[in-house]
């Protein structure tokens, strides 16, 4: 899908067409984002970052078929890293926490780029950047005596920049102005200007250090990038992106140095003049994650890691305000979300609200592809030939009608839809919506389905709804297999898998569900579905005891395989109707209130986020507001928090709970006050 691409430039203070017709090269995106210092974890805030630029990375390749050509630099030798290793541990330290910055980055379903850069592999191509701009006046050396131990070294001179035309501070010219630096500001001894910044360090004694005409030394932190881009990616990149936090003063400094470079270099006939848009047409800033209302950083000692997030599935524990612990099905796709439904370039505030708010999206979402696959598997059923299905079914079932005209159009502009929003600066709510409408108008058809409605339409909004998300990253959504395949049958899913544990899961899942479409075939609805949740309490009474604990079992899995399982679920399907009996798994059998509820499995905080009634809840799980965003009123939170008390004495007495722990339980989600200690 070809089309204009829009991006709002810092620089200009306007949209930028970055691809599309007419694009500069008519190639490739040439696209440079500052990477990782990599001394520590990456926290939700980098996070934000990486994801909302992997959302515009992918809404340029998959929407509309611009290859990008990525380059990420990454800062290996800096004072951060210095510190934090010790003495002749920078290296070491480095490569740790790069390696964990990527894998990290692979969890969050965010591409890698097409080429790293490190600084500590282009020290000679900093050095040669150097050297130019002291042959063209536009950086002066500072040796020891003038600028101390901590200060020598080689500075870029913005004042001789701006004598020979550069504008300094153009990508955020408030905050040069504000600062200590603006022109006339107090100036350290050492230094010509006060805006004048390191591009060569001398070292210290014991630190890393690289050989240089001025003396052993390494890069200043600004002229890392535009020696690395220089070297790599040329004299011309069409976007260069970074967090808002970077704009000043690393990107300041980053534009001027490398602009003078480009003069000199036009100087001296080596390239055409350079221009405005020579260097980098589009400044990209991504803005910044706040919790409290501050922005997320190390420094203010009030950041997430992003393994806190998908590790633990949650965040914090009932004790740590202001974030209470939440379950999420899949935390990265629930953070991707979470980015995508708020404009990336705004500071936007982090709430576990908000976050479960987005997981609680997510699951609707999955939970339609599934159903609405599940749907046009079994209406395929059932006009098949035998298997019980009546002939006067077959013109009913794959009938057109109002709902499904609707439903086909909306599957047909669904991407069109998506794809203009992303065009315009990354428009992640006005996706959201589409997708949303998209999701609505297809779970109406679901629930309100007309006898034998036709249910391909409803799957190919599923469809369209499922490629969507998987072009923009999200993991969890799977493309929902298609009716007219032939089952995978217990003896094809073979050793190509990755795992033993897949391949038994995929095998059985296969025959379950050909079980479940054979139980809703014959007899009227009500016996169909006491068959199907025979089938399912087979499942989960008589296979998943036995295979679970350990996937490799070998006696449901070799041979003829698909005959046991078959067995198992018609001889559990044929005792609908016969006289009840309690399954026996090892000499005990289990109560029909047993077989029957999962109600003691979900923790009483757990039981509504998942529920696609509600899009928002309280710090204790429960529900606020319903899908559409309208507050509940009092009266119908009472009668949910009255649900959840059922729940928590489910929950504890499942668990042999003692009376401390529940009511330690009981406050940890409000429900009364806090416990007195025992006597003992």
């Amino acid at each position: 899908m070809q089309g204009a691409m829009k991006v709002f430039d810092t620089r200009s203070q306007r949209h930028v067409r970055v691809a599309g017709p007419g694009k500069r090269d008519g190639g490739a995106l040439v696209w440079y984002a500052c990477g990782p210092t990599v001394y520590d974890a990456a926290h939700l805030g980098h996070a934000r970052t990486y994801v909302s630029l992997d959302l515009l990375r992918r809404a340029t390749e998959a929407f509309h078929g611009i290859p990008v050509r990525l380059f990420m630099g990454v800062t290996d030798v800096d004072d951060k890293i210095i510190e934090r290793a010790g003495p002749g541990r920078s290296e070491s330290l480095a490569r740790e926490q790069e390696h964990a910055f990527f894998e990290t980055m692979a969890r969050l379903n965010v591409q890698a780029p097409t080429t790293l850069l490190r600084v500590t592999e282009h020290i000679q191509s900093v050095v040669s950047c150097v050297m130019e701009l002291e042959a063209a006046g536009f950086a002066y050396s500072v040796d020891s005596e003038a600028g101390g131990s901590g200060n020598s070294g080689v500075y870029f001179s913005v004042s001789s920049f701006e004598a020979a035309g550069g504008i300094y501070g153009h990508l955020a010219p408030s905050q040069v102005t504000s600062r200590e630096g603006g022109p006339g500001g107090r100036v350290p001894g050492w230094k010509r200007d006060a805006r004048d910044f390191a591009l060569w360090k001398l070292a210290k004694p014991g630190e890393p250090s690289w050989e240089s005409p001025w003396g052993a030394g390494r890069p200043g932190w600004h002229i890392e990038c535009s020696a690395m881009t220089l070297a790599a990616a040329g004299s011309r990149l069409d976007l260069h992106a970074g967090g808002s936090d970077l704009c000043f003063p690393h990107h300041v400094n980053e534009m001027a140095q490398s602009e003078a470079i480009l003069s000199a270099r036009a100087a001296s006939g080596n390239i055409e003049s350079p221009d405005e848009a020579t260097w980098v047409k589009v400044w990209c800033h991504p803005g910044p994650l706040l919790i409290q209302g501050r922005k997320m950083a190390k420094s203010l000692k009030n950041f997430i890691t992003v393994n806190d997030l998908l590790d633990a599935q949650g965040l914090g524990s009932p004790e740590q305000a202001p974030l209470r612990h939440v379950a999420l099905a899949d935390p990265a796709d629930a953070f991707r979300l979470f980015c995508l439904r708020h404009p990336y370039r705004s500071a936007v505030t982090f709430t576990s609200d908000s976050l479960t708010s987005a997981g609680a999206q997510m699951a609707r979402w999955s939970r339609f592809v599934r159903d609405a696959e599940a749907a046009a598997a079994v209406a395929w059923a059932k006009s098949l030939p035998g298997d019980g299905a009546s002939s006067a079914c077959k013109p009913s079932t794959l009938r057109w009608g109002e709902r499904e005209v609707a439903l086909a159009r909306a599957a047909e502009e669904l991407r069109a839809k998506v794809a203009a929003a992303l065009a315009d600066d990354l428009d992640g709510p006005a996706a959201v919506r589409e997708l949303a409408a998209a999701v609505d108008l297809g779970l109406g058809a679901l629930t309100a389905t007309e006898g034998n409605a036709n249910p391909f339409p409803l799957f190919s909004v599923a469809h369209e709804v499922a490629r969507t998300l998987k072009d923009l990253g999200f993991a969890s959504v799977a493309l929902p297999r298609s009716p007219f395949a032939p089952a995978v049958s217990l003896s094809d899913a073979g050793p190509s898998k990755s795992s033993a544990s897949a391949d038994v899961a995929e095998r059985i899942l296969s025959t379950f569900r050909d079980a479940v479409r054979t139980a809703t075939l014959e007899g009227d609805s009500s016996e169909a579905s006491a068959r199907v949740l025979a089938v399912c309490d087979a499942l989960r009474d008589e296979v998943c005891p036995d295979l679970l604990p350990h996937m490799d079992v070998r006696d449901k899995v070799v041979g003829d395989e698909s005959e046991p399982l078959r067995a198992i679920f018609a001889r559990a399907a044929g005792r609908v109707g016969a006289e009840p009996a309690s399954p026996v798994r090892g000499g005990r059998a289990l109560s029909s209130k047993r077989a029957t509820t999962t109600a003691d499995v979900l923790h009483p905080r757990q039981m509504f986020l998942n529920d696609s009634r509600f899009s928002h809840w309280d710090d204790f799980g429960v529900p606020t507001a319903d899908s559409d965003g309208s507050p509940l009123s009092r009266s119908q939170r009472n009668k949910l928090r009255s649900q959840q008390t059922k729940q928590l004495k489910r929950w504890a007495k499942a668990r042999n709970l003692t009376a401390q722990a529940q009511a330690e339980l009981a406050v940890s989600i409000g429900m009364s006050a806090k416990p007195k200690p025992p006597r003992h």
